[in-house]
């Protein structure tokens, strides 16, 4: 059994043989959860892979030049993983200037609360 070329795959995926593209998955998961673990350090490094095969099987039509399938995936992966982070990040600043409002709000409620009334009977209706 020969192992056909990246170009005779995405060719024959692209005439219907929508199951060929299994080859292409199976020939570069490995190295893909790999790339996307060095950037990502963490569990969404699995989505990020499903997610960019996903994207080059529904957009096989637009790559090129055919023989480059490999690095096509990988910077569609590439992208994926820094959309992600800097979401990540955009979060985390998000998140955290959130909670310093959220603390400074809080504790400002808290003194106010704590404060001892002057006159505690006008507290009783």
């Amino acid at each position: 059994m020969t192992s056909e070329d990246d170009r005779t795959i995405v060719e024959r995926v692209l005439a219907g043989d929508k199951l060929a593209f299994g080859e292409l998955i199976e020939r570069y998961r490995v190295g893909a959860l790999a790339f996307a673990w060095r950037l990502l350090r963490n569990a969404n490094a699995e989505d990020a892979v499903q997610e960019a095969f996903l994207a080059a099987f529904l957009k096989l039509e637009n790559l090129r030049d055919r023989d480059r399938f490999r690095a096509w995936l990988f910077g569609i992966l590439a992208n994926l993983c820094h959309s992600r982070l800097r979401l990540l990040r955009e979060d985390t600043f998000t998140t955290y200037w959130a909670d310093r409002q959220l603390l400074a709000s809080d504790s400002k409620m808290s003194s106010r609360r704590l404060r001892p009334f002057s006159k505690p009977e006008s507290c009783i209706a």
